[in-house]
C-alpha cells in the first residue's frame, strides 16, 4: 500500500508533464509576436507554428489511449514526458522557424499521450470512492497551466528571451521521471478493446491536413486549392466508410446518434474553436496593433484565464443543479458579445479589449466544463472512455479549425476583425446548438 507521501510524489510525476503540455500552449501564444521579429515570418508560418502542434493532438489522442491500454500506460507516459523535452529543446535551440514548427509537431504527438493517459494514471492511484477527486486534480493542474502560462511566457521573454519559454519545459519533464519511475504503478487494461485502427488513424491525419492546408493556402494558391479540397473530401469520405467498418473505431459513429452527445460535441466544438482561433489572435493583436509587451499582454490576458482558474469548480456544482442548457447558452452569449466587441476594436483604446478578454473568458468557463460533463455522462457508462476520446478527438480538431480560418482570415484582409467576426458567426452557432441540449443534468 502507497503512503500518503508517496502518492503525493507520485501525483507530482504525473502533473508537471501535463503542466508542461498545458503552459507550451498558452506560452507560444504570447511569443508569436517575438517570433515573427526573430525570424522575420509571416503570418502564415505563425499559423503553422499552432497548427502543427494541434494537428498532431487530434489524430493521435485516441491511438495513444489504446497503445497505453495495451502495452502499459506509465511506460507511454514515460515516453510522451521524454519527447516534451526533445520538443522543448528542439524549439529552444531552433536556428530557423521550421525547426520551430517541425517540434511543436512532436510537442503535439507528446500532448496525445499525456492528456489522456494523465487522467486514467490518477484515477488509477485512487481508490473508487475518491476517482472524482482525481479527476479533479486533473482539471485543476489542466486549467491552472493554461492559466499561468500568458503572464510566465510574458516574464520569461522579457527577462530571459523567448528560447527560454520552451526551456522552461525542460526541468519539468525530467524531474517528473524519478516519481515516475518510483511511485507511479503501471496499469495495463484487461478487457477493453485495445485493437487500433491503423486505417482509420491514417485517414484522419489526410483529412485533417488537407483540410487545414486547403483553408490556409487557398489565398495563395487561388483555384489550385480545389485538388487538395478534392483529397480532403475524398480522405473524409474513406474515413467515415472505414470507421463504419472498423472493429475498434477511432470515432465511434454512432455516439453521435444520442442527441446529448452530439449537441453537447458540436457546442464543446464551437467554444475550442474560439479558444483557439482568440487565444492566437488577441495576444498578437494586443502586442502589433497596440505595442504592449510581452508581459503587458499577458498581465491582460489573465482576464481570460484567470475566471478558469477561478470558478471553474463553481460552475460544475451549479451544474448539478441547472443542467448544461442554461450553462452552456449563458457561456455562448458572453462569447458572442466578446466576439462582436472585437470587431470594433481600434488601436487608440485599450477598454474594447479589456471587455473583451473578460467576456472571453466568462464565457469559456461557464461553457466548457458543462459541455464536457454533458457529453460523456450521456453515454453508458462502460462506453465513456470511448465517448471521451472521440470527443476530445473533435475537440482539438474544432481548436485547429479556429485557429486556421480565424488566422487565415485576419491574414487575407490584413485587419483583426476580419478575424474576429467569425469567432462571433462560431459563438451564434455554438449558442444554437445548446438550445438543443436537455434543460436538467443528464
Amino acid at each position: 500500500m502507497r503512503t500518503a507521501l508517496q502518492r503525493r510524489l507520485a501525483i507530482l510525476g504525473i502533473s508537471l508533464p501535463i503542466m508542461a503540455v498545458g503552459m507550451n500552449f498558452s506560452i507560444v501564444n504570447m511569443a508569436l509576436s517575438t517570433l515573427q521579429k526573430q525570424f522575420d515570418a509571416s503570418v502564415s508560418e505563425l499559423q503553422w507554428v499552432l497548427n502543427a502542434l494541434g494537428i498532431a493532438v487530434s489524430v493521435f489522442l485516441v491511438t495513444m489511449g489504446k497503445l497505453a491500454d495495451a502495452h502499459g500506460r506509465r511506460k507511454l507516459y514515460l515516453i510522451g514526458t521524454l519527447l516534451v523535452c526533445a520538443a522543448s529543446l528542439g524549439s529552444g535551440l531552433a536556428p530557423k522557424l521550421g525547426w520551430i514548427i517541425a517540434s511543436q509537431t512532436l510537442m503535439g504527438i507528446s500532448a496525445a499521450i499525456i492528456i489522456p493517459i494523465s487522467q486514467a494514471l490518477l484515477v488509477h492511484l485512487h481508490p473508487e470512492e475518491k476517482r472524482a477527486q482525481a479527476i479533479g486534480i486533473w482539471a485543476t493542474l489542466a486549467c491552472t497551466s493554461l492559466g499561468i502560462g500568458p503572464i510566465v511566457g510574458g516574464l520569461i521573454i522579457e527577462e530571459l528571451g523567448w528560447r527560454w519559454i520552451f526551456l522552461i519545459n525542460v526541468p519539468l519533464a525530467l524531474i517528473s521521471l524519478y516519481p515516475l519511475l518510483k511511485y507511479v504503478p503501471e496499469s495495463k487494461s484487461k478487457h477493453t478493446n485495445t485493437k487500433i485502427d491503423l486505417l482509420g488513424n491514417f485517414l484522419l491525419i489526410l483529412t485533417v491536413g488537407s483540410l487545414v492546408v486547403s483553408i490556409m493556402q487557398e489565398p495563395e494558391w487561388g483555384w489550385n486549392v480545389l485538388w487538395t479540397v478534392a483529397f480532403f473530401v475524398l480522405s473524409l469520405i474513406l474515413f467515415i466508410i472505414s470507421e463504419n467498418r472498423s472493429e475498434s473505431p477511432i470515432i465511434r459513429p454512432d455516439f453521435f446518434f444520442q442527441r446529448t452527445f452530439l449537441f453537447s460535441t458540436l457546442a464543446n466544438f464551437c467554444i475550442v474553436f474560439f479558444v483557439w482561433g482568440d487565444f492566437f489572435l488577441l495576444p498578437y493583436y494586443l502586442q502589433n496593433e497596440h505595442g504592449l509587451s510581452p508581459l503587458q499582454a499577458g498581465l491582460l490576458m489573465l482576464l481570460v484565464t484567470g475566471p478558469v482558474i477561478l470558478f471553474s469548480s463553481t460552475v460544475g456544482k451549479i451544474y448539478a443543479k441547472t443542467g448544461p442548457r442554461l450553462l452552456m447558452v449563458i457561456g455562448f452569449t458572453f462569447f458572442i458579445i466578446s466576439g462582436i466587441t472585437q470587431v470594433f476594436f481600434n488601436s487608440h483604446s485599450l477598454v474594447l479589449p479589456l471587455i473583451a478578454a473578460f467576456c472571453f473568458g466568462i464565457g469559456w468557463v461557464i461553457a466548457w466544463g458543462p459541455s464536457i460533463t454533458s457529453a460523456v455522462s450521456s453515454v453508458p457508462r462502460d462506453a465513456a472512455g470511448l465517448a471521451s476520446a472521440a470527443f476530445t478527438t473533435v475537440q482539438e480538431i474544432g481548436g485547429t479549425l479556429g485557429l486556421t480560418i480565424a488566422g487565415t482570415l485576419f491574414r487575407v484582409g490584413d485587419h483583426f476583425s476580419d478575424g474576429a467576426w467569425v469567432l462571433a458567426v462560431i459563438a451564434i452557432l455554438g449558442l444554437i446548438f445548446s438550445m438543443g441540449l436537455k434543460r436538467k443534468a443528464v
